[in-house]
């Protein structure tokens, strides 16, 4: 499948990301937002949203960064972050899907995403990939 895992030092110098170095980084101010999001064009940054619904990504080189993402929750099949496009990026984001169902971040059939530094919670999966060349790094 192509998948690089990497781990850099937390912290506590035990080689984990933590809570310190992971998720939105402190200062940053989010604006609120409500409803499904998908992306509009290729090379689109989505950033700085404290977002309360899913952010579906149908277009190539979009980058999803320091943004708070709160799913719809539930047992089910619920993406937070839904990748369909190529060579996207997910990074410096708090990723959780309410009650422990469904996936934080889905790429679906794509190649050479990179998803990093990101706090994933409350999900089945915290990311679920297919395709390939995918980077997942200090999450």
């Amino acid at each position: 499948m192509g998948i690089l895992l990497l781990a850099g030092a937390g912290a506590s110098g035990d080689g984990f990301p933590d809570a310190s170095n992971t998720g939105v980084p402190a200062g940053s101010s989010l604006t609120p937002h409500s409803g499904d999001i998908s992306s509009s064009a290729n090379d689109q940054v989505i950033e700085l949203l404290d977002q309360s619904g899913i952010i579906e990504v149908t277009h190539d080189r979009v980058t999803v960064r320091k943004c708070r993402i709160n799913g719809p929750g539930g047992t089910g099949n619920f993406v937070v972050v839904w990748v369909k496009g190529n060579d996207c990026v997910i990074e410096d984001c708090e990723n959780t899907n309410g009650v422990g169902g469904g996936k934080c971040i889905w790429m679906e059939g794509v190649t050479g995403c990179t998803v990093q530094r990101c706090d994933l919670s409350d999900a089945e999966d915290g990311v679920y990939m297919s395709g390939s060349g995918h980077t997942i790094q200090d999450n």
